[in-house]
């Protein structure tokens, strides 16, 4: 029977805030003696993107395709302790305590199409001669992001977009598409609610609409030159069979809730995160469909102004609310950073995976004993708060 490995974390759900200690104890069982060099523990935290393009280059005996390999990579964390150093590792149930600091500075979990940001805690056997024991457990690390402490945030959304419908000499009129937006940022499992108003001066009925959330990501190269490439991946969507007539006006209101998603990145890492709200009209005829955008920004800690009425009487008020999330340089550094962020006379959340997509990075650098490739990081949903109309 080969050797296992339980890792018993202070967070059981292994989600960590930027900042946070990450402590408990990992359980090594062994059944029979090994010969060792040592065991050591180890917290790594990286980006990694790869892709590959075909270009096409001309040669003195002609054109020639080439396949270029882009990758980057970036480490956030990777400390390391060894925990046992005795040459024989007899055979039974070995305890070792686990405690490592997560820098402020890391960004949150992220797992596209090109690259990923990946935390893990990891044991390794080493063994002379023989292949390691490596023992893995992936980890959610989430970059605290409050949307209250931008007050732009706080501003609705407006876009208007003015459309011509055919072109000359066929053109039939203009079409004004207004869609408005309470709030500019959300949380994972809020409500979003939108208002579409539609002014139809063309001879062309619209016979409904599609309203689609999309995640941007965009990942960037570091060899062996810099280069960028971007997905687009659809979230959520809605269908709605409304119709607005030639020369009418209509307006129609809608919600979307939002599924589990990594915050929006605010700076230049490895892996960029956008959202947007896009609605696009369907016109009836050969003419093309006509789409309006906005950019939503997700965040992990709801607009206060955002939230229902209902939802904030059933929270139980914190008479003496804990400071906001900050290390210091005091003596109680470790015991703040120990607790999760506040989320004041907010229930804490619901933590679910990200939403499942359709193709996932696989480290190309990756071996047998490389964590879970099905891993999928977990972030806070706020299902029971909604955004006011």
């Amino acid at each position: 029977m080969p050797s296992t490995c339980k890792f018993r974390l202070n967070n059981k759900n292994g989600v960590y805030y930027s900042g946070q200690w990450v402590k408990g104890v990992i359980v090594l069982q062994t059944t029979k003696e090994k010969t060792i060099r040592n065991i050591c523990l180890r917290i790594l935290g990286e980006a990694k993107v790869h892709w590959s393009e075909k270009n096409s280059r001309e040669k003195s005996t002609g054109m020639h395709e080439q396949i270029a390999n882009y990758k980057g990579n970036k480490t956030y964390v990777d400390q390391h302790v060894v925990v046992y150093e005795e040459e024989v590792l007899p055979a039974g149930t070995y305890v070792f305590p686990c405690r490592f600091r997560l820098p402020k500075s890391c960004p949150t979990s992220c797992r596209g199409k090109y690259g990923h940001v990946r935390y893990l805690l990891q044991l390794t056997v080493d063994r002379p001669f023989r292949y390691d024991n490596v023992f893995n457990r992936p980890l959610t690390v989430l970059k605290r992001v409050d949307l209250n402490l931008n007050p732009e945030f706080k501003v609705p959304l407006q876009c208007e977009e003015i459309c011509s419908v055919g072109c000359w000499p066929c053109a039939t009129g203009d079409i004004i598409f207004t869609l408005w937006i309470p709030f500019g940022a959300y949380a994972s499992g809020q409500i979003l609610h939108y208002s579409l108003k539609i002014q139809n001066h063309s001879m062309t009925d619209i016979t409904g609409y599609k309203v689609e959330f999309i995640e941007c990501m965009t990942f960037v190269a570091q060899r062996p030159e810099y280069n960028e490439i971007e997905t687009r991946t659809t979230v959520a969507s809605q269908n709605s069979d409304d119709v607005c007539l030639r020369l009418s006006n209509r307006q129609f209101e809608g919600e979307m809730e939002l599924p589990s998603l990594p915050a929006d990145t605010e700076d230049q890492g490895l892996i960029r995160v956008e959202h947007y709200l896009q609605i696009e009209m369907i016109l009836r005829g050969c003419h093309s469909n006509k789409t309006i955008a906005v950019p939503i920004f997700i965040g992990n800690v709801p607009i206060r102004e955002s939230l229902d009425r209902a939802a904030e009487a059933e929270t139980t008020p914190v008479q003496n609310p804990p400071p906001a999330y900050h290390q210091s340089d005091s003596s109680d550094e470790e015991s703040t950073a120990d607790r999760p962020p506040p989320y004041g006379d907010l229930k804490p959340p619901s933590f679910e995976e990200a939403i499942s997509r359709s193709t996932l990075f696989l480290d190309v650098e990756a071996n047998e004993f490389s964590p879970d490739d099905n891993f999928q990081p977990l972030y806070p949903m706020y299902r029971h708060v909604n955004d006011k109309n």
